[in-house]
Order: structure tokens, then sequence, then C-alpha cells
């Protein structure tokens, strides 16, 4: 009776070559993921990540009366969208508290909600705004599709550009000097 013994060494070969090949697969395969655009297919709205920023006088004085912003929006679904803006900021991460939203009909296609960021609560705040804090896009039903943070300015906006708050004066008492 004969034998034949294969090469143990030889099979060993083999085996680590289709590991290293199967690792090398698996890797590519995690970073193709990774480097894929995460799409929102299933949503029927989400956020662009672009803003379009200007501060706005209505009344004429020189001074801005709201901080406007233009959110970009990427509509799939024509319906009622609604977003939410707030949190103003500079380089150094001092910050003003102030928060807004807007709702808005939307056709299909790339949409503009504007929100309106109150002047007075920045020029109280003595901040030079240079950053959106955070954006959120809600659907009809005030379901959250979307988020986006830290969103910059075009520009940087100073505090004295906005309008003072309204300041109210009382009294309690009069007295009459004679």
């Amino acid at each position: 009776m004969v034998f034949h013994v294969k090469n143990s060494h030889t099979h060993k070969k083999t085996a680590l070559k289709m590991v290293v090949f199967l690792m090398i697969i698996l890797t590519l395969s995690l970073l193709l993921a990774q480097m894929s655009p995460v799409s929102a297919q299933n949503e029927p709205a989400s956020l662009t990540g672009i803003i379009y920023d200007e501060g706005v006088d209505t009344d004429g004085d020189g001074a801005f009366d709201f901080l406007n912003l233009g959110v970009e929006i990427n509509v799939t679904t024509a319906a009622t969208y609604r977003v939410e803006a707030g949190g103003l900021y500079d380089s150094t991460y001092n910050s003003v508290s102030v928060l807004t939203n807007s709702s808005a009909y939307l056709n299909a296609g790339i949409q503009i909600i504007d929100v309106h960021l109150n002047g007075s609560s920045v020029y109280a705040a003595g901040v030079n705004p240079t950053y959106i804090a955070y954006i959120d896009l809600y659907d009809g039903s005030d379901n959250l599709l979307d988020e986006v943070y830290d969103l910059p300015f075009s520009k940087q906006y100073f505090y004295s550009e906005f309008q003072a708050p309204p300041i109210f004066i009382g009294f309690d008492e009069i007295e009459r000097c004679v």
C-alpha cells in the first residue's frame, strides 16, 4: 500500500493566501461603504448644509432688526416643512441665545426657507457672531428629518450693527415739587 502525503506547507500557504485575500476584500468593502455619501432616499427632504445670511433693517434706522438665514433644503416630496435654527457664536465660542423657526410648503427640488434671528438679542449679548450653532428640519407632523451643526456665516457680523433692545422706563410714584 502506498500513501501519498501532500506537502502541508503548500496547504498552509494556500490557506494564508485565501485569508489575506478575504481580509483585503473586507477592508475595501468597509472603505467603500464609508466613502459613499449618506443618502436620505427614504426621507422626503434633507438639509444641504448651505445657508445664505444677511442683516436686515426693516425700519430704515441703519441697524439690523434681524439676521435672515436662507436655509437650503433638498426636497424629494412636496409638502410643508419647518426649519428651526438657534444659537449664534463667534470664533471664541461666545454665544447668543436666540431661537426661531419658520414653515413653508415646498415643491420638489432645491428650495429655501427663510428664518429670522432677533437682532436685539445679538446686540444685548455683545457677541460678534460668525456661526449658527444648529439647524433642524421637520416634516408637517414635527418629525425630525435632518440636522446640521456649526455652519459659518458668509462674514462676521458685529453686534453694534444690530438694533439695540428697547428700554422701558416705569414710574412707581411721582412727587410734585413746589
